[in-house]
């Protein structure tokens, strides 16, 4: 139990400093690879979710749509969550300094999605519409993240 509250409060600060930077590369507007995690997995489990019903139940109850910055928004929550969750039980597994840690779990979760999320969109390696200080905005997010998280738990 005591590692699950960890974990959530060090994912709620992980994510507030994430947000933070690509809140402010929105701002500046630097594109960022944002949202591609997101549109692969309703490409990939929309249409069963549809064959399921799941948008008549979903209007039903006035949920948001999976379009809306609301769902998207919480989206992104769920799945750092899910990631901080994750560090958070697996971290006393593993030796070494939380930066060094951070670092590797930021590079790990930053490659995956730029050498295989983004090419699923046929936005190559990192993601072409993002440009290079999208590309390091997007990195400096996850990096924070991670390192925070493995500062924290």
């Amino acid at each position: 139990m005591r590692t699950l509250l960890r974990s959530v409060i060090a994912g709620f600060a992980a994510l507030a400093a994430s947000f933070a930077i690509l809140g402010m590369a929105d701002r500046l507007g630097i594109v960022t690879a944002r949202g591609e995690f997101q549109r692969l997995v309703k490409s990939a489990v929309g249409p069963y979710l549809s064959d399921m019903g799941l948008p008549a139940i979903r209007s039903s109850f006035h949920l948001p749509s999976p379009q809306s910055s609301v769902f998207m928004v919480g989206f992104e929550i769920a799945v750092w969550m899910g990631m901080a969750l994750a560090c958070g039980f697996i971290e006393r597994h593993f030796p070494g300094p939380p930066l060094i840690k951070g670092l590797i779990y930021a590079a790990l979760i930053w490659l995956i999605n730029a050498g295989i999320v983004s090419p699923a969109f046929g936005e190559g390696f990192a993601g072409r519409r993002a440009g290079p200080l999208g590309i390091a905005s997007f990195a400096t997010a996850h990096a924070c993240f991670f390192i925070i998280l493995s500062l924290l738990i």
